[in-house]
């Protein structure tokens, strides 16, 4: 469907006459797309999945494995850790059951823990407590420390932390990050997935400064927002997504702020006229100028994507000899298939918006067109 809503953008400019603008229908729809369209919660859950296949066999189907740690509630799974044999197909559940006596306890503490920290305030809750296995956060707190499974170390650290902080013990969380999780890889994924609480920790300890810090570097740009708001700090959206960047947060991590930024510039009420541009604030303009630096930056590994966005802002903003320019920049920096893409479809619009139709535009344009049409078919299977 985008690639359709392509084509009638592609061909719009193409019909204008002489006494019009351009037909840009800003406000019917955006061409604008990054990578990493799931939401963060979405990735995680994944990473997870599979990080459970290489912990038990490469062939249990994902699917399998985001059933019995994320949807299976806690007395269905009680019921299951308490059979003596599993009939069931899922195969996750079997290869536990048959061979993992150790994920199987954990799953148990990591799901009694969950449910506990979600139902903590409430007076009216009580623990199953059908089958052994912790039956408050204090418990899970010992049995998550004390647990002698190296391989499920880092997740039993994990599990320690959340219930610390759903108890308010912060100085235990922080004792456990610089005594243990810190010197785990950069990249485990279990220490990426403390790393919020631990800035919540330093937060409510006072050390707002390294707060910030780590909710930037790990691009979670919701809490930067409420810390700056309870500590009247003067940030603006664009500060915080400096801050992000300069953090080394991936811009998968905050590529939602700016979408939503360069949407709205489209979509704002007053563009509801054939031929009206965008808005482009000086909040845009200053994403834009961070989208060139970032651009610019061979370390980058986001740089394709970065020069999209100042390309894209520069069409907002009219300047189609600037956009150009940013999108020859991006088509030679590394990229994934889905922004090569976008990349083209933005190429393709801004080449109907600039070039005097000819033979040769024509020849050009029929050339997309049919690529246009292959996307859309691909896109409607």
């Amino acid at each position: 469907m985008r690639y359709l809503l392509a084509i009638s953008l592609v061909v719009m400019p193409l019909v204008a006459d002489a006494c019009w603008h351009p037909w840009t229908l800003y406000n019917s729809t955006s061409l604008f797309r990054l990578d990493n369209n799931k939401s963060e919660s979405k990735n995680i859950r994944e990473t997870n999945c599979r990080q459970w296949q290489s912990l038990t066999h490469r062939d249990i189907p994902l699917d399998d494995i985001e059933e019995v740690v994320y949807t299976m509630p806690v007395a269905e799974y009680e019921a299951f850790y308490a059979m003596a044999v599993y009939y069931e197909d899922n195969a996750f559940a079997q290869w536990i059951k048959r061979n993992d006596p150790e994920i199987m306890d954990f799953l148990l503490l990591a799901k009694r823990n969950e449910q506990m920290r979600f139902q903590y305030s409430s007076k009216w809750y009580y623990p199953t407590m059908k089958v052994g296995g912790p039956v408050s956060l204090e418990e899970i707190v010992d049995m998550s420390l004390g647990n002698a499974s190296v391989r499920l170390r880092d997740r039993y650290l994990l599990q320690a932390v959340r219930a610390l902080t759903t108890l308010k013990r912060y100085d235990e969380c922080l004792k456990l990050w610089n005594e243990e999780i810190s010197l785990l890889p950069e990249d485990n994924f279990m220490r990426r997935l403390c790393y919020e609480y631990i800035a919540g920790a330093y937060y409510h300890t006072g050390d707002v400064e390294r707060a910030m810090l780590m909710f930037a570097s790990y691009g979670d740009t919701g809490s930067m927002y409420y810390i700056a708001k309870q500590q009247d700090m003067d940030l603006t959206t664009v500060d915080i997504i400096r801050y992000s960047y300069l953090s080394g947060a991936p811009l998968s991590s905050f590529n939602g702020d700016i979408r939503k930024m360069i949407v709205s510039a489209e979509t704002f009420p007053a563009v509801d006229m054939i031929g009206d541009k965008p808005v482009v604030t000086d909040d845009l303009v200053a994403i834009r100028d961070l989208a060139i630096e970032a651009g610019a930056n061979l370390n980058c590994a986001d740089r394709a994507q970065w020069l999209y966005i100042a390309a894209y802002i520069y069409t907002q903003q009219g300047n189609y000899t600037q956009a150009k320019a940013m999108l020859s920049k991006a088509v030679q920096a590394p990229a994934s298939d889905y922004m090569k893409e976008s990349i083209e479809v933005l190429n393709i619009y801004l080449d109907a918006l600039t070039s005097v139709y000819n033979s040769a535009y024509e020849e050009r344009l029929y050339k997309q067109i049919k690529w246009l049409d292959m996307m859309a078919g691909r896109d409607l299977k």
